[in-house]
């Protein structure tokens, strides 16, 4: 059984509420998933940075609309697109408040990943992202949004499903590395050659983070003895 032990951060601002809460797993001495979550959106927490834009380029932006999201506020995301030619656009949107240090918190084995999406109207690529030492890494693998909120999620994600954006490098989850801002990508481009400036809107609600540290020793000598015990109680029934 999973039980909540308490906050380990809360941040209000002009009523917002973002959580973060450890959890205790129910075996002894497995790391306890750190999970990150955003109900509301408050301006003042959230940065926003273009991270790649090319040909005609273009701008990103984000802010709070209250009462109109996924059961209350939610974050829109816009993304502005230049006239002329061609425009590549990419941006990542960090949670200030929110931070993981493998180096104090342990490494990480794995993350998922979870928000409700929407198109206003339109779609941007966008997925799960964080920023380690000052660059910004995305999952390649983006998704879209639909015309109604949708849930959305990514499982399982390790730090090689995660790259530089515009390259290749990945960020450093081991014990090593440097603590890191989480976050969300949006991306949108056009192969147009020729267009009029314009918008791109969509919507994200029920933003969710999870980091899965790795297993302490203890807990790994702890899990196989009781996968030994299992196989031979299985044995002894045969």
């Amino acid at each position: 059984m999973i039980s909540v032990r308490g906050v380990a951060r809360a941040a209000t601002a002009g009523g917002l509420a973002l959580v973060c809460v450890v959890l205790i797993a129910s075996t002894p001495c497995l790391a306890a998933p750190v999970v990150f979550s955003a109900t509301d959106f408050g301006d003042s927490l959230w940065d926003v940075t273009v991270v790649c834009a090319a040909g005609a380029g273009g701008a990103a932006s984000g802010w709070q609309v209250e009462n109109a999201g996924h059961g209350g506020a939610y974050r829109r995301n816009r993304i502005s697109v230049n006239a002329g030619g061609p425009a590549y656009v990419w941006a990542f949107h960090c949670c200030l408040p929110f931070t993981y240090d493998p180096n104090v918190q342990g490494a990480v084995a794995s993350v998922d990943y979870a928000a409700y999406l929407i198109g206003l109207p339109g779609a941007h690529n966008t997925g799960p992202a964080i920023r380690q030492d000052g660059v910004g890494y995305a999952v390649t693998d983006l998704l879209a949004e639909d015309a109604t909120w949708t849930l959305k999620s990514f499982s399982d994600l390790t730090e090689q499903d995660f790259r530089v954006i515009g390259g290749t490098a990945h960020p450093d989850f081991s014990a090593s590395g440097s603590a890191f801002y989480l976050g969300y990508i949006t991306g949108y481009s056009t192969p147009s050659s020729q267009h009029g400036a314009y918008d791109m809107d969509t919507g994200i609600d029920n933003w969710t983070f999870t980091v899965h540290p790795v297993p302490e020793p203890a807990a790994l000598s702890l899990l196989a003895l009781g996968g030994a015990v299992e196989m031979a109680r299985r044995k002894r029934r045969k």
